[in-house]
C-alpha cells in the first residue's frame, strides 16, 4: 500500500462568504461571470488528454478516464517553493478562497518557507507543458500558520498563503467557496477531489518534489464514517504522531475515493461538495493512498471558517499598513 504522508516527511455550503465581507466572494450573485460568485465552473470545450495533447471536442459524452476538461477545478492552486540555487519544485496543492488567499496544509507552507520563497500558480493543467497559455503565477506575501499546529502532528494542518497580488477571475481560475462554520457534513456525502501527482521530501536541508504525474487529475469521492479511516491506518507506524489524539470528528473527515480514482499525491489538494450549485470547499487533503476505494484523511474545514475570515482580515490589514 501506497501512502502520501508528507507530514511525517516534514517529522525529522453555500456561502463563500456573507454578504457583507469584503475578503471573499459573494454567494449570490449567481452570474458565473460575475468576479464575486465563488465555486462556479465555466468550463472551456477543450480536453487534456493522457498523451499531454490538448483537444477540442470529443467522441464521447463525457471525459474517460485520464482526460481533464480545462476549467473543472478552476481554484485548484500548486504550492512551490524558489529558491537561489535551484528551479520552482511544487510542494503541495491548495484552494484559491479569494482573489488573494490560498489554503494549503501548514506542513507544507511551513517547511516551503523555512528554505526559500513560497509561489503559487494558478490556471495549471499540465506540468509538463508550457502550452497552457493561462496559468497565473505568484509571490506569497505572507504565511499565517493555524496556532495550533505543531510538528509533527497534523492536528491543526492550516495555513492561509497571501498572494502579492489579487488574481484575475477567468474560466480557469476561479475561488471556491468556503463552508458555513460548523456546518453538517454527513456520510455518504458527495464530494469532487481534483490533484496533482506530487511527490517528494519536505524535511532536510533543501525540500525538494517532483510531479511524477504532472497533470491535473479529477476524481469524485464521498464522505464516510471517521470509525473507516481509523480502521484503516491505525496500524500506520508514523499515525500515533502524525494524530496523537486520533482522528477527530470536529477536525478530520474521512473520504473514500471513487473506483476510476487515478493515484495521486498533493498535501493540501481540495475536495469540494459535488453539487448542486456552487461548489463548497469541505477539507484539505492529508493522508491518502492510490488503491481504489481507499480511504483518506481530510482537514475538515467548517469548524475553521470564522478563523480563515479573521486572519485574512488581518493579513490584509498587515499588508495595506506595509505597502503605506
Amino acid at each position: 500500500m501506497r501512502l502520501a504522508l508528507l507530514a511525517a516527511a516534514v517529522l525529522a455550503a453555500v456561502p463563500c462568504a456573507h454578504a457583507a465581507s469584503i475578503f471573499f466572494p459573494e454567494m449570490p450573485p449567481t452570474d458565473r461571470s460575475d468576479s464575486r460568485s465563488c465555486g462556479f465552473t465555466d468550463p472551456e470545450r477543450l480536453f487534456l488528454l493522457g498523451s499531454g495533447e490538448y483537444q477540442r471536442e470529443l467522441p464521447v459524452a463525457e471525459p474517460p478516464r485520464g482526460v481533464v476538461q480545462v476549467g473543472t477545478a478552476p481554484w485548484t492552486a500548486l504550492v512551490g517553493l524558489r529558491t537561489a540555487e535551484g528551479p520552482l519544485a511544487w510542494l503541495c496543492g491548495g484552494a484559491l478562497v479569494s482573489e488573494r488567499v490560498v489554503l494549503t496544509a501548514a506542513h507544507c507552507a511551513e517547511a516551503g518557507s523555512a528554505h526559500g520563497s513560497l509561489a503559487v500558480r494558478l490556471g495549471e493543467h499540465d506540468l509538463a507543458t508550457d502550452t497552457d497559455g493561462a496559468t497565473q503565477e505568484f509571490a506569497v506575501q505572507s504565511v499565517r500558520i493555524h496556532p495550533g499546529f505543531q510538528q509533527p502532528a497534523q492536528r491543526d494542518d492550516l495555513a492561509l498563503l497571501l498572494l502579492d497580488r489579487p488574481a484575475t477571475v477567468t474560466r480557469r481560475v476561479r475561488p471556491v467557496c468556503l463552508p458555513r462554520q460548523g456546518e453538517p457534513l454527513p456520510a455518504d456525502t458527495l464530494l469532487v477531489a481534483a490533484a496533482f501527482d506530487l511527490s517528494g521530501e519536505l524535511s532536510g536541508a533543501q525540500p525538494t518534489a517532483t510531479a511524477s504525474g504532472g497533470r491535473l487529475a479529477r476524481h469524485s469521492a464521498s464522505v464516510a464514517p471517521l470509525r473507516v479511516c481509523r480502521e484503516q491506518f491505525e496500524g500506520l507506524p508514523h499515525l500515533g504522531f502524525i494524530f496523537p489524539q486520533g482522528l477527530m470528528e470536529s477536525s478530520e473527515v474521512c473520504v473514500v475515493r471513487s473506483q476510476d480514482a487515478q493515484c495521486s499525491h498533493d498535501s493540501g489538494g481540495p475536495l469540494v461538495t459535488a453539487g448542486p450549485g456552487p461548489s463548497r470547499l469541505v477539507g484539505l487533503r492529508l493522508l491518502s493512498g492510490c488503491q481504489q476505494q481507499q480511504p483518506e484523511v481530510a482537514l475538515r474545514l467548517d469548524n475553521y471558517v470564522d478563523f480563515i475570515k479573521t486572519t485574512t482580515a488581518e493579513m490584509l490589514e498587515e499588508a495595506k499598513q506595509t505597502s503605506v
